[in-house]
């Protein structure tokens, strides 16, 4: 398997020198600044997947009351439905698989990072390190060693940031109109909030998984070479700021269209 992925890991390499020549040009030599800086290439280059990711979570969240509702229909009759989300899906064209799909791609990418890292000749120079433990070195751990601690910040600074970026993709909810927040306001206050009916489907497997997920890359950072955690914190915080600016770029789409529908209503 590794021999299959050898010609990409190799491109990889060059690609990771070719960033590091860079940091040396401007007088600043070190391969994590030479990871971070790949990986904002990488996260751009697959904005086209993340901005589809995007529009398909703004329109699961849109059917989830419609969805509900099916639920409570016809809740005792599984393949009934099963059909009736599909026709619901196929009808405000909902793709479920595009959440993941920029997950899978992101795979083999993690897989030819991790072999990268750990057979790339950084040297043993500053440049190779952080904080003193070199790229491809995995987190040492001594119970009495200060240092052991310190470096467990940085599989916590992973989760974290893991956690923050997938519960903004997968929660987002786009702006109301000040009708509808009226009406909420209006249920709210006789506690009767719907964001937090426990019909609402997929809600309580989606923040175990938010929170699953999260711990699964912290604990992964334990694990592999300590300069995939350049590539991990890189990659999420990179993936926070886009999904921000594709949904402000979306309501504003979203407010236009709304705008035009009412004109040409009157």
């Amino acid at each position: 398997m590794f021999e299959f992925f050898q010609p990409f890991i190799d491109v990889l390499s060059s690609i990771l020198d070719a960033f590091y020549a860079f940091t040396v040009m401007i007088n600043i030599p070190s391969y994590a600044i030479a990871i971070v800086l790949f990986t904002i290439v990488i996260r751009l280059a697959l904005v086209p997947l993340g901005w589809n990711q995007t529009v398909s979570m703004r329109k699961m969240k849109e059917i989830q009351p419609i969805q509900a509702k099916l639920q409570k229909k016809y809740g005792n009759r599984k393949e009934v439905y099963q059909q009736k989300v599909m026709e619901l899906y196929k009808r405000r064209k909902v793709n479920p698989a595009m959440g993941c799909f920029p997950m899978l791609i992101q795979l083999p990418i993690i897989m030819c990072f991790y072999w990268m890292l750990t057979r790339h000749p950084y040297g043993d120079g500053p440049e190779a390190k952080f904080f003193g433990l070199k790229l491809e070195d995995t987190i040492p751990f001594a119970a009495d060693d200060f240092q052991t601690y310190v470096y467990l910040i940085w599989p916590i600074l992973v989760g974290v940031s893991a956690f923050i970026s997938t519960k903004l993709t997968t929660s987002y909810t786009a702006p109301k109109k000040k009708e509808e927040a009226k009406e909420q306001n209006t249920k709210k206050k006789k506690g009767a909030d719907l964001s937090q009916n426990p019909g609402m489907p997929g809600q309580g497997s989606q923040k175990f998984m938010n929170i699953f997920m999260a711990g699964f890359m912290a604990f992964i950072m334990t694990v592999v070479p300590s300069g995939m955690g350049f590539y991990f914190i890189t990659y999420n915080g990179v993936q926070l700021l886009q999904t921000i600016v594709i949904n402000k770029i979306l309501d504003v789409r979203k407010k236009k269209e709304d705008e035009i529908k009412r004109a040409e209503a009157v």
